[in-house]
This record gives structure tokens, sequence and C-alpha cells, in this order.
């Protein structure tokens, strides 16, 4: 065979390969372009990890009507995300939001009970798996500018001055209801005994009460201790009944968002008198909370520190204190936080407000409402969230 003949031969046989490496890829086996996330087993149940995190995909240029889907385990078949564009307001949802001009895919999905794992899928406008990228989870949900979330002390607590806890619960209601006509996440800090010259349960109604509240969307809520006392106390058990028995009572009462099957969690602590020592947060770790909310003149924007000892967050604090504020002062905390992309955190004391549609925290309420690139959410969900993605404990890998 002449030299020409062999490398003539060659050259078919570098076409052939290269023809069929692009059959391949043209069609391609439904595990092709599938990434997986995995948790391990104990942060998955210590964590539950059913609030979405924001999975970040690079997409191709020039493409259209993509579609995304996750599936939690081999046998099951593939379930369609529900779509969200940068013009609708959504949050703590499971979607898909396609930014199409800077090419990318944010996917937000939550872990579910069945598995430690999730896969994802993103398939074109013929519904052949999309060839992508995985980026990262975004700092923020679904890629959001900043963040904007709300916290309220004493629920529960009736006080010297209002032994039926009329006026507090109203207050409560109040601010639940504006809050919910303005679509803002709201979080009230539970005490779940109060003090009307002997120390008694809440009464099941207003649980009831904060059950709906919960039902209609927007609300979570964080332990306040059982009996808001100040510490130190004076036993060990009086500690564990405090932070503890507080736990359990919310979860003995109230069906939670975010649940990992029927097991539910909190995450977040709001310290009484803003009061707290050694013992508090080494049972707050160990209990896996991670947010300890102080209550007086700690300015904060930002995340906290890692406490290594203790495991959970530094104590944090918030950016305005609404009890003593103004509406020019509010608005222009909010405009700093938001444009440096920070978290804007309202602490406040209902009994201590006015919450009429003309007063100025109402005023202040619909300035921050409704934008579409702030993420509204509790403050527990946010420390959430940041620990999933300070810790990097989820590893996604293409299958």
């Amino acid at each position: 065979m002449s030299e020409n003949k062999i490398i003539l031969l060659i050259i078919l046989a570098l076409v052939l390969v290269v023809a069929l490496f692009f059959a391949v890829m043209y069609f391609m086996t439904p595990s092709d372009f599938v990434f997986e996330a995995k948790i391990s087993s104990e942060i998955h149940n210590d964590y539950g990890f059913a609030y979405p995190l924001t999975y970040e995909f690079s997409i191709p240029d020039s493409v259209l009507g993509l579609k995304a889907y996750k599936k939690y385990a081999e046998n099951q078949g593939w379930q369609q995300i529900e779509e969200k564009k940068n013009t609708d307001f959504f949050n703590g949802i499971e979607a898909v939001r396609f930014d199409y001009q800077n090419k990318k895919a944010y996917i937000s999905v939550g872990f579910n009970s069945i598995s430690d794992k999730i896969q994802f899928k993103i398939t074109d406008s013929t519904n052949k798996n999309l060839k992508i990228k995985y980026l990262g989870i975004s700092e923020y949900y679904d890629n959001r500018k900043a963040v904007v979330t709300i916290t309220a002390d004493d629920w529960g607590i009736f006080g010297p001055n209002d032994k039926s806890g009329t006026l507090n619960r109203l207050r409560f209601n109040e601010l639940f209801d504006l809050l919910r006509e303005d679509d803002i996440w709201f979080t009230p800090a539970v005490t779940s005994q109060h003090y009307n010259g002997a120390f008694s349960y809440v009464p099941d109604s207003d649980w009831q009460d904060l059950q709906k509240r919960i039902n209609a969307g927007y609300v979570g809520v964080v332990c306040h201790s059982r009996t808001h006392q100040e510490v130190p106390y004076s036993k060990e058990s009086t500690y564990e009944y405090e932070i503890l028995g507080n736990k359990e009572d919310i979860l003995k009462y109230l069906d939670l968002p975010y649940k990992n099957g029927d097991r539910e969690y909190i995450f977040g602590w709001v310290r009484p008198y803003g009061q707290g020592d050694r013992m508090v947060r080494e049972i707050l770790g160990k209990s896996h909370f991670l947010a300890d909310r102080v209550s007086c003149c700690y300015i904060q924007d930002d995340f906290s520190g890692w406490d290594s000892i203790n495991k959970l967050y530094n104590p944090i604090g918030y950016s305005y204190y609404l009890d003593k504020g103004n509406l020019n002062g509010a608005n222009e905390k909010f405009d700093e936080d938001y444009s440096r992309g920070k978290i804007y955190s309202i602490y406040l004391h209902p009994l201590n407000n006015n919450f009429g549609r003309d007063s100025w925290q109402s005023k202040h309420f619909d300035y921050i409402k409704g934008r579409k690139d702030v993420w509204y959410t509790g403050t527990d969900y946010l420390y959430f969230y940041h620990f999933a993605v300070d810790k990097n404990v989820v590893k996604v890998n293409d299958k």
C-alpha cells in the first residue's frame, strides 16, 4: 500500500472519530450533563436543608426555551422546576430563573427527606439535555443584591402593665397584617410562658392564631426563652429549661415551614434582655442553633464570624432599632445597606410601636417592600443559608 493511501486512510479514520464524537454529543444519553448535589446524612439530619439553596450554572449563548428539572432518587421521574423571571416577585421557594443575557441559570431547590442527594438537569427547546457548567452556590438566595429581615421580640409575653396580654397581642397582629400585605418576611421571637402572678403557658388560642399567620406565608419563628429571665441562671437545668424547653414548646404547638419529612427546625435564638453567657452559647451550639441575636447597641449589616468552639455564629446585631427610630433615619439606613449589597435587619418590640397605615413605620415598610432584587427572609433562614455556603457542606459534581 502506498504511503499516500496510508495517509488518506488515517485522515478518514480521524474524520470518522470526530464525527462519532459529535454524534454522541448530539444523541446523548439521559445521564449526560446531569449534576448531583450531596450532603452528609448527619448534616442533613441536624439542619434539615429544606430551605432552598440557589445553585448557579453557566448556559450557552443564544439559547431560549430552557427548562430545569430535579429528582432525589434514581428510580424517581424528573420533576420540572417552576420557572420565575427577574420581573417576578418571589422569596424562599423552589424555582429556576434563566438569565439569558448573562448566560446563567439559577436553580433554587431544597433537599428532600428521602435522600441526601439532589440531581439537576437543564433541557433545551428540543428537550435534549443542555451542556452546562456548575459555578457554585449564590451568596444570597436567587443571587439577590441585598437582604431584608425583621425580627420582633416578646411574642407571648404579658407584662405588668398588660396582664392579659391584650395590647401586646394587638400590636403583634397589626404588624403581622401590615407585613403580610407588603409581602415582607417577619420573624416573631417567641416566649412560650407568661407571668401573671405565676408563670403559665401562652393560651392555645394565641398559638392557633400564630399558626394561621405561618400558614398564610412569610412568617417563621425563633426562640426567645420560656419565661424571659435574666442570666446567669442559678442551675444548669434552668438553662436547659429556658432554651430547650422553649424550643420544645414551639415545636409542640406549631407546624413550621421548611420541614425535613416530619422533622422541624429552629435556627434562631433572641436573647432576653440582650443577655447571654458561656452556658447559653454552649447549649445553643449543641442544639444546632445558628443565629444568636443581641438586642442592644450592636449595629451590624454583615454576617458574623463562626464560633468554632460552640459551633454556631458569633452573636449577631441589627441594622436599625425601630422602637427609637424615625422615617428618614430608617429609609437612609436601608438605602445604605441596599446600595452596598448588605443585610438590612430591623429589630423591634411591637408593644412600643404604632402600625396604623398613617404611621411612619408603615410608610417605611412601604419604602422597602416589593424589590425584586432583595431577598426577604428570616434571620434564622438567612444564617442557615449562609452556613451552607460558608461551611461548604454541599458538594456538587456532574454524574
